[in-house]
């Protein structure tokens, strides 16, 4: 049997580098360009969450995970299941407090050895199998899907392709969680996507080194480049794609949960 990990206290909320609004300002605009779009999609709710000056080098995976929490607090049966139902957003501290409590319960053991089994009070970086344990130890189902570019310097089209699908085939659905996107050196968080009248796609991405405020106040004025991805800028080797399914484990699943796994991320109609 589970504990109850829904029940894990956080004293403190860290909300100092949240930005309210975003999403909001996002779906205005595209509400009132859509005739000239050949199709969008959009996360129904996500706060952005930057690096702050102390956690600038290592802190991206962590702002990534407060990201989806902001999500997943819109949806009650999955704020039920998070920190009591209290809607807070855990410090790094506290996120590296969580991961070593997991570990010790048996979850993502290989990961765990490659970080030694000590996050609390260190810069390491953490990465998706950090997130899919972090989800995963609270009951929350979490699929992971590798995307392996098959010629050097060109687009992922596979990748691209299972993004707007993501969005497209769940748009009408009462669950549409973000998406965290990791590649070497770096994860964000995937709210959407963009189809222009040409064909041309965009993928739309907050990123924790980006300011908030900064998004926020470009975006209010209909300047949404700095979230617009070009397709074509997808070239790296390899990413690696968490999603968020909206049915939580159950205690059979939250055991074999411990042992993550991967699915080859191949787009199919």
């Amino acid at each position: 049997m589970t504990s109850t990990n829904h029940n894990y206290k956080v004293n403190y909320s860290d909300t100092s580098t949240r930005t309210y609004g975003i999403i909001k300002s996002l779906r205005n605009y595209y509400m009132y360009n859509a005739l000239r779009l050949k199709s969008f999609g959009l996360c129904p709710y996500v706060d952005h969450f930057q690096t702050a000056y102390q956690d600038k080098d290592y802190g991206c995976g962590y702002r990534n995970f407060q990201m989806m929490l902001s999500y997943l607090f819109t949806v009650p049966h999955m704020k039920s299941l998070l920190f009591d139902g209290t809607g807070s957003f855990p410090p790094i501290l506290k996120i590296q407090e969580i991961l070593e409590e997991a570990w010790r319960k048996g979850f993502d053991r290989m990961g765990a050895s490659d970080l030694n089994f000590k996050l609390r009070n260190t810069t390491k970086w953490i990465g998706t199998s950090e997130i899919a344990v972090l989800f995963s130890f609270f009951k929350i189902r979490t699929g992971i899907y590798e995307f392996k570019s098959p010629h050097p310097n060109q687009p992922n089209n596979d990748l691209i392709k299972w993004i707007v699908n993501y969005f497209s085939k769940n748009s009408k659905q009462d669950f549409l969680s973000p998406l965290y996107l990791q590649h070497s050196g770096h994860s964000r968080t995937v709210v959407g996507y963009e189809e222009s009248s040409d064909g041309s796609i965009s993928i739309l991405i907050f990123d924790p080194a980006m300011k908030g405020r900064t998004l926020a106040e470009n975006i209010k004025n209909s300047k949404i480049y700095p979230i617009k991805t070009s397709s074509r800028t997808f070239t790296k080797k390899e990413y690696q794609i968490l999603a968020i399914k909206p049915k939580p484990l159950s205690d059979y699943e939250w055991e074999q949960s411990k042992i993550l796994k991967r699915e080859t991320g191949m787009f199919s109609s």
